[in-house]
């Protein structure tokens, strides 16, 4: 994104952000990037949010895993102007965002419209920017959280250890009626065997 005036829509599925970006002064060795995303994030393996964003971020390089990294730009943003509708608005939680290389805010805020079931939100720089690292809207989607609590998986493995220590206690038991009945049957054995006159001779060396 180099040139002084810029207008874009981007989506991803059904979620849509519009891009108005004018610049006064461009730094050649800035990478900038508009961004949308609709998706969810899974956090420590066992928390999984939903959310949707719209940005512009400023990159490294042309590779998009550089992008959000700290790093220094003379490009000078004039306007900034971000517009997007969110639906199920019982279930969100929107945020403006906006941080400098130094982390430090900008002059970033935000109007919103309410219909019915629907916000419109329309974001915007109060004044010029220099060295910008992010300017955006991110919203939680509540309704696309996933939540498996860790003491559920801890259920989960006790669980699984009290029914591996029933199935051992089961084997334990079975072995030792196994062990009376076959004791049982032998001590039966060797009392009728007592009844017989078993053919013997002696042995004299």
């Amino acid at each position: 994104m180099n040139s002084k005036m810029k207008q874009e829509k981007l989506c991803q599925y059904d979620f849509c952000c519009d891009f108005t970006i004018e610049t006064s002064n461009i730094d050649a060795n800035s990478k900038y990037k508009l961004m949308v995303v609709n998706s969810q994030r899974t956090f420590v393996n066992y928390t999984t949010i939903g959310y949707q964003a719209c940005a512009i971020v400023l990159c490294r390089n042309e590779s998009v895993n550089t992008c959000g990294l700290r790093t220094k730009s003379e490009t000078v943003f004039s306007l900034v102007r971000i517009t997007a509708t969110f639906v199920n608005r019982n279930n969100l939680m929107i945020m403006p965002n906006s941080v400098n290389s130094s982390l430090l805010p900008l002059d970033w805020t935000y109007n919103e419209k309410i219909e019915e079931d629907t916000v419109h939100i329309e974001a915007f720089l109060t004044a010029p920017a220099k060295n910008v690292q992010t300017l955006g809207l991110f919203a939680r989607k509540f309704e696309r959280d996933v939540l498996t609590h860790p003491r559920v998986r801890r259920n989960t493995t006790v669980s699984s250890a009290v029914s591996i220590q029933i199935w051992i206690l089961i084997f334990l038991v079975v072995t030792s009626v196994t062990y009376l009945l076959y004791k049982k049957y032998r001590s039966k054995s060797q009392d009728q065997t007592n009844g017989y006159k078993i053919p013997h001779k002696s042995f004299q060396q």
